[in-house]
């Protein structure tokens, strides 16, 4: 690959992987994602009174923004998996470790489940991975969430990763 190639494509994967970063550190700093409304009482005085329902907007939106963050990462790769193949893309495994293999002891657990949610978002960047990358990938997330505890989008996750890793030879 010519040397202008490569460095548009790092640039273009970068950008677009700072704006992930980006995505998750504002969601996290964010706070609980919509007030919500604990008790009974609190649950119908909302209809009672014809107010406006609480929503979670943030957890969408967050999601939404996810899902075009990676949209341009995997675009990116697409266009230059021929010339970057023997480079591999290291802001891909970067990636995988900040929407898979996040810290989340210490966060509210709306915003926990709609970063597990977020997790499925990275299917398409899976086949950017060397073998090796995606099985310390599979390896670390499989520690992090026994497979027994898992919930349906991260079974399908794991499953890709395994489909990945069984078509793929071992160097």
């Amino acid at each position: 690959m010519k040397p202008d190639l490569y460095n548009q494509a790092r640039r273009q994967l970068d950008e677009a992987f700072q704006a992930l970063q980006r995505v998750y550190a504002d969601y996290v700093a964010g706070g609980d994602s919509a007030k919500q409304r604990s008790g009974i009482g609190q649950l119908f005085q909302g209809w009672f009174s014809s107010s406006a329902t609480l929503a979670d907007t943030k957890g969408l939106a967050f999601f939404e923004q996810v899902a075009l963050a990676v949209k341009e990462m995997e675009q990116v790769c697409s266009v230059y998996a021929d010339g970057l193949s023997d480079l591999g893309f290291p802001y891909v495994q970067e990636a995988a470790r900040l929407m898979v293999l996040f810290e989340d002891s210490d966060l509210p657990r709306d915003i926990k489940m709609y970063l597990i949610a977020a997790e499925f978002h990275l299917a398409p960047l899976l086949p950017h991975l060397t073998r090796d990358e995606l099985s310390h990938l599979h390896t670390q997330y499989l520690a992090r969430t026994p497979s027994r505890s898992m919930l349906p989008n991260q079974r399908r996750l794991l499953a890709q990763m395994e489909q990945l890793l069984s078509h793929r030879p071992a160097r």
